[in-house]
């Protein structure tokens, strides 16, 4: 007599973010390692060009280059991680881990990268990134007497 196969429970897929591997490869690899074919590869790209232009180009101080490229990198980071809790989220339904109620690991690793280069940023005295627009219509109308 054979007995009937009992049902295996399906493995639970943990969501791997990578971002340790992230910084492996930025160790070995250097700028090299930020992909610009990506959102947030290109996204950094761009912010760390800006910069640069911004404290003057070619003519930028290599300390200055360095810590804009520090920078860059963390700014990379942080958008790959910020992509990996909205998959992350739209996939559990909620933000929260809802059996332990409390938000995953990875928002700390969010936290302490955004908080780092906001430090970078201002050390650099550059402004986030563009004005939004009321910001920018209020300064048009100052420059325009008031009007």
């Amino acid at each position: 007599m054979s007995t009937a196969a009992t049902k295996q429970k399906v493995r639970r897929e943990y969501g791997r973010h990578g971002h340790f591997k992230r910084v492996k490869s930025l160790h070995h690899n250097g700028l090299r390692a930020i992909n610009g074919r990506t959102y947030a590869g290109g996204e950094a790209k761009r912010w760390r060009a800006w910069a640069i232009e911004q404290k003057g180009g070619s003519n930028c101080r290599l300390d200055i280059r360095q810590e804009i490229e520090l920078a860059a990198v963390d700014l990379w980071l942080m958008l790959e991680l910020a992509v990996f809790i909205v998959e992350d989220a739209r996939k559990r339904g909620s933000v929260v881990n809802l059996r332990r109620r409390e938000l995953p690991k990875v928002h700390e690793q969010y936290n302490t990268v955004s908080v780092r280069f906001e430090r970078r940023r201002e050390a650099l005295e550059l402004e986030k990134g563009g004005l939004d627009l009321a910001r920018r219509l209020m300064i048009e109308r100052q420059a325009n007497g008031g009007k």
